[in-house]
């Protein structure tokens, strides 16, 4: 499931992106994009680790950046001609509105105004790995946690298929409404965030206080939204999947004891200027194959033993492993 996850993210964010998908969902299509994507990630973790070690950093830097070379080549090519295709289609009206159209005949080559083709080719591709990197790491946890928690997908379920006479009436909007299934995805983000690193900042020129402590200028600093959404002194039960509690306190399923969670500790996106702006993107795709998924089919784990799924490697996100579901198709009524 990690791997057809990380398809329909792929083809859903290019599509918003390129103005095309990678297709990977069609027939028989296997493609290795994932994986290619994937490396990026791995190599930017490892080099921010390095950098504390000059001049281990640099040796590093040359000798990956050499053996990648081709790899990297690939993708840069790949998504610098998709953006061209997309941006040669021009505006596409307001029933074919994507990222690339507020940029469409505004680029401005001079530096003075808008951004650069440059800086267009290197966002969208940053656009494109992060919004099919985060996305599928969600989906498969929230996915392993809830067969690892039947009574929780069985709940989902019950929410799912009571609020929707057929599945063509699953849409962002309406998904919006359904309480249980954003709890779902708010209790997977936090237990299992997909960006488990500290998000890293640097103090201005000048030093600034930050909770009452002076940290002097030049200085990286950074929050660890992991730590802090699965720390104890901040949660009732830190480590067991309680998508209850992100309830309304007028739900029935709410339960009192999660009035000593401190729901503030819980940033996903983070806040500020610097926050995520793909959240409601996400948020829009992870409602929406969350709830096709359990609309047409029941769930059940492959290796019920499988206990370590997410003891999984983290570079600048989590590393999901492979994840075996057995799917069977809804009985109709």
């Amino acid at each position: 499931m990690a791997k057809f996850y990380g398809y329909v993210t792929l083809d859903i964010i290019a599509d918003l992106t390129f103005g095309e998908s990678f297709y990977g969902l069609e027939g028989d299509n296997e493609h290795s994009w994932i994986l290619g994507f994937f490396l990026g990630a791995k190599f930017g973790s490892v080099r921010n680790s390095l950098s504390r070690f000059h001049p281990i950093d640099k040796i590093f830097g040359w000798i990956f950046l050499r053996l990648t070379a081709k790899n990297r080549a690939r993708s840069w090519q790949v998504a610098t001609d998709k953006i061209s295709r997309r941006l040669d289609m021009g505006d596409l009206g307001p029933s074919r509105s994507d990222f690339i159209t507020p940029v469409v005949g505004r680029l401005d080559e001079t530096q003075q105004k808008g951004i650069t083709r440059k800086e267009l080719n290197t966002n969208a591709l940053a656009v494109v790995i992060a919004g099919c990197q985060l996305t599928t790491v969600a989906l498969a946890t929230s996915t392993y946690l809830l067969m690892r928690y039947p009574e929780t997908l069985k709940q989902l379920t019950k929410e799912v298929r009571e609020s929707f006479e057929s599945e063509a009436g699953i849409t962002v909007l309406s998904t919006m409404n359904l309480p249980y299934l954003t709890a779902v995805i708010n209790e997977t983000l936090r237990i299992h965030h997909p960006t488990p690193i500290n998000l890293p900042r640097v103090i201005p020129p000048e030093g600034q206080t930050i909770d009452g402590h002076w940290i002097p200028g030049g200085n990286i600093i950074g929050v660890n939204l992991q730590n802090i959404q699965n720390d104890p002194n901040n949660w009732v039960e830190p480590r067991v999947f309680h998508p209850e509690r992100f309830l309304p306190e007028t739900d029935s399923r709410y339960r009192k004891r999660f009035d000593k969670d401190d729901k503030q500790a819980f940033q996903p996106f983070s806040v500020g200027g610097r926050n995520c702006m793909g959240g409601k993107v996400f948020l829009a795709e992870a409602r929406m194959i969350l709830s096709k998924m359990v609309w047409n089919f029941d769930l059940e784990m492959a290796d019920p033993s499988d206990g370590n799924w997410m003891d999984q490697k983290a570079y600048l996100v989590f590393e999901p492993k492979a994840l075996m579901v057995k799917l069977k198709a809804k009985a109709l009524v």
